[in-house]
């Protein structure tokens, strides 16, 4: 009996020490960033460019959190919409108060790995593109629409 019991506090302790040990590597072992986006912002209107080539590292799905997620360095300016995430402003340029003449904040999309490319007015809003490793984006303060 004694023999039995010994038994059952040996594999007890044996499954908490892997159970531990487990919990502690598995948040080692994964990296914060699994994917590098290239953000660019422009100001179309006097032809500046405010940030170049900064790449982002992210877990994030769509383009959206990962603005949201680096809000702060990116200065942006942004507000929830029936349509998701409206930007209005990055780094200090704000369209916040330029009305339907603009201009304002647009962007392109370059997906490498899908093999997809999108110009100014063909990107969806930003909640809804969903980001991959090696994108490309590039915000442009501008009145172009791409229509």
């Amino acid at each position: 009996m004694k023999i039995n019991m010994k038994k059952g506090i040996i594999a007890l302790v044996a499954v908490m020490l892997v159970a531990v040990v487990g919990f502690i590597i598995s948040p080692m072992s994964k990296q914060a960033g699994d994917k590098t986006i290239t953000i660019t912002i422009v100001n179309d209107e006097t032809n500046e460019t405010l940030l170049q080539n900064k790449e982002l590292k992210t877990d994030a799905e769509s383009l959206g959190e990962v603005l949201v997620e680096y809000q702060d360095e990116l200065q942006l300016e942004a507000s929830e919409s029936e349509y998701g995430l409206y930007i209005t402003g990055f780094l200090g340029l704000s369209a916040k108060d330029n009305g339907a003449a603009g201009p304002w904040w647009m962007y392109s999309y370059e997906s490498p790995s899908q093999d997809l490319q999108m110009p100014i007015g063909q990107a969806p809003g930003v909640d809804s593109l969903m980001i991959h490793d090696g994108d490309r984006v590039v915000f442009s303060y501008t009145t172009e629409t791409g229509w």
